[in-house]
């Protein structure tokens, strides 16, 4: 018997592109239909599937306020280790600083005046993130400080280190941008980018300028948090629905917390009870000239103005939202000053206060001598005698300006009253 031979199928010629080919072609596709019909909707940030680090904590406790903050601080860990030091002594109680955002001994400082003690309620919020860069700060002030969750007064403590950190190749490549970016859609994401990828050699921060053309020009890949966090919560209701609420997903989408500190610090995952602060704790003096040569090494002037570009946007918002400035210099050791770049903190220290004057902001320079050595517990961060300092500092300038004490505390007489900081 002869068997009939089988005619062979010719396939159409796109059919006989390379898989790779056709994979993209097929995902261009799905993009563009996605796209065209908005199929993903967007989602509150503080929900995306994201690292709860600093960011995230303090975004989702500013958030769950029922009452605006009449101050809130702002600035690196320059600002937030010798305050939460503070808080610790001013209340006599361990400060976990993951979930305590409050800072009550400024509060007590500003409500207890001469003539009314105790009887006017202060708010002061402690925004202060552990590396952050102004630009970190422009982030966070245009995000929250908008509309009717805005405070009276933003109190920023700035040094040259906000500026210039050689670990930092460019404004988007902080934990602070990258949690954030998610408050700006369409033109102003657009906007941003232009200024927060802005590097002065082409080799710096290029894994997140592909990353943000991705973003911008790919739906699937902007929209990747937003498509997790609805697919987990579509499946939870699933489950909610047969189990009664009993049962739930794990949420294996969130990063856990690191185990090492100095990671959790700068960016990772951090929970509650890794970062405990004690009442009058003492710890002997760090010598971490090491750590700030490395931050300085690589100075570079256009890292310098393109954080300046970012604390005129912050000083613009704002002034559109009503929001008073006042900028704290921060005090600092000789020995961390004597790192720094010939000129460099002069060029800073010149270029900010200039800032603050054009645009109706205050200035207060309190690296002036009165903060000495047993002020700090290594050669940038003050310890809870110079935290105290500080807060006083602050105090008095607010009670001092009769504009920001009428702002704050209205029809009380703060200028000239007590300061002191218990």
């Amino acid at each position: 018997m002869v068997m009939a031979r089988r005619k062979k199928i010719k396939l159409p010629k796109f059919l006989n592109l390379p898989t790779s080919t056709l994979s993209l072609g097929a995902f261009l596709l799905v993009n563009y239909w996605c796209q065209a019909n908005a199929l993903i909707p967007s989602v509150q940030p503080t929900k995306l599937p994201v690292k709860h680090n600093w960011q995230w904590w303090r975004s989702n406790e500013y958030t769950a306020q029922t009452k605006n903050p009449d101050v809130v601080l702002m600035g690196s860990s320059l600002i937030m280790i010798p305050i939460t030091l503070v808080e610790a002594d001013h209340s006599n109680k361990q400060i976990d600083s993951v979930k305590h955002y409050r800072s009550t001994c400024l509060e007590d400082g500003l409500a207890n005046t001469s003539s009314q003690p105790h009887k006017t309620s202060v708010t002061v919020f402690n925004f202060a993130l552990p590396g952050s860069m102004v630009s970190d700060q422009y982030m966070v002030a245009s995000s929250l400080f908008k509309d009717k969750q805005k405070p009276k007064l933003l109190v920023l403590g700035l040094t040259l280190r906000d500026f210039v950190d050689s670990g930092v190749e460019c404004a988007a490549s902080t934990p602070t941008y990258q949690f954030f970016k998610h408050y700006f859609e369409d033109q102003a994401q657009d906007d941003l980018s232009l200024v927060a990828l802005q590097t002065s050699k082409m080799w710096q921060g290029v894994t997140e300028k592909a990353q943000d053309w991705m973003d911008r020009n790919l739906y699937l890949s902007g929209k990747r948090l937003a498509a997790q966090y609805l697919n987990n919560a579509f499946w939870q209701e699933k489950i909610s629905g047969v189990t009664g609420g009993k049962e739930k997903l794990d949420d294996n989408l969130v990063v856990a917390p690191s185990k090492d500190m100095m990671d959790s610090l700068f960016g990772d995952a951090v929970e509650p009870g890794q970062f405990l602060f004690t009442p009058y704790a003492t710890a002997p003096y760090q010598d971490n000239t090491r750590e700030y040569k490395r931050r300085f090494k690589d100075y570079d002037p256009a890292k310098l103005a393109i954080q300046e570009e970012f604390l005129s946007k912050l000083m613009a918002h704002c002034k559109a939202q009503n929001i008073e400035v006042m900028i704290v210099n921060m005090p600092l050791t000789p020995q961390n000053m004597a790192l720094m770049p010939d000129g460099s903190y002069e060029k800073y220290l010149a270029s900010t206060a200039s800032l603050a004057q054009s645009n109706g902001c205050r200035f207060v320079d309190l690296n002036n001598g009165n903060f000495g050595i047993e002020n700090f517990k290594d050669t940038a961060h003050m310890n809870s005698a110079g935290g105290k300092k500080l807060v006083e500092s602050i105090v008095g300038s607010i009670k001092n300006d009769r504009a920001l004490a009428q702002m704050i505390v209205p029809n009380s007489k703060l200028a000239g009253s007590n300061t002191s900081v218990k």
